[in-house]
Formats: C-alpha cells, sequence, structure tokens
C-alpha cells in the first residue's frame, strides 16, 4: 500500500513540473516582443498591448494587424500574463472623486461623466466625477468606455 502512495506522490510531482516549465514556455512565447512589420495584407493601425522585455513592463503599440503572437488587447490582459508585478493597480482602485449628494438627493458639485473599472463585476461603469486633473494620473478614471476596456479589460 505505501509503494502506491509513493508512487502517486512522485506522479503527481513529476506532473507538476512538467506542467509549469510546460506554462513557463507558453509565456515566453507569449510574451515576445511582436513582429510588427508592415506589409500589403497587414496595414491597420489598432491599438494594442504587448511586453517589452527591456523595459519589463507592458506598453500600447499601433499594431499592423497581422504575427498576433506577443499582442494584447488590453494593459491588464498584458500585465496579467506577462508581468504580474506591475500589475494594472489603478483597475483595482476606487474610482476618484465621485460627486456627492447632499440630503435632497441632489449633486452640490459640477459632475462630469466618466467611467471606472468595477473589479467586482470586471466591466467599465458609468459614474459621476467631480474632482480636479491632478486625481486622475494613473487612477481608474477614463474619459470614455473603450479606453476603459482597452486599460483594464
Amino acid at each position: 500500500m505505501s509503494i502506491h502512495v509513493f508512487l502517486a506522490t512522485a506522479f503527481a510531482l513529476v506532473s507538476s513540473v512538467h506542467t509549469g516549465s510546460s506554462s513557463e514556455a507558453n509565456n515566453s512565447e507569449l510574451c515576445a516582443t511582436p513582429n510588427n512589420e508592415r506589409r500589403s495584407d497587414c496595414n491597420r493601425i489598432i491599438l494594442k498591448y504587448f511586453f517589452n522585455k527591456t523595459s519589463g513592463m507592458c506598453q500600447h503599440f499601433k499594431w499592423s494587424g497581422c504575427h498576433e503572437e506577443g499582442v494584447f488587447d488590453s494593459r491588464y490582459e498584458c500585465v496579467s500574463t506577462c508581468n504580474k508585478d506591475q500589475g494594472a493597480p489603478f483597475c483595482a482602485n476606487s474610482p476618484p472623486s465621485p460627486c456627492e449628494e447632499n440630503k435632497a438627493g441632489k449633486e452640490t458639485q459640477k459632475a462630469r461623466e466618466r467611467y471606472y473599472y468595477n473589479i467586482t463585476t470586471k466591466k467599465c461603469q458609468l459614474y459621476k466625477f467631480c474632482g480636479n486633473k491632478q486625481e486622475l494620473l494613473n487612477n481608474n478614471h477614463f474619459a470614455a468606455k473603450g479606453y476603459c476596456e482597452k486599460q483594464c479589460g
């Protein structure tokens, strides 16, 4: 009986080591700098993200539409795959300076409609912003839903 337990444990250990190296190889391919050469059949310009091995960061670039290896739709997707230490921490933050309401239910400040990424629902949602420009840097705050989706997924 103990030999069976030993063999089962050894098999599980070997399988997990093999799976880990396979996963690392897949990430290595996924996180390689994309080939963005221009060809006549690949002349689109689309904002995408790639992992820059030199800087160790996910960055946006204008993608030609060909060679999908190493190309991500959002910074969040790139970071989740290639650089978990970089994170897209602003996607997890509460939105900055939501407008306050008085007792009558009316806003007390001038509101601007903006979007933030709701980490619970995993969707970009509309909210009313009443802060100043300094609060917006590296924060969970976007002028358009499309920008929010590009950054946070």
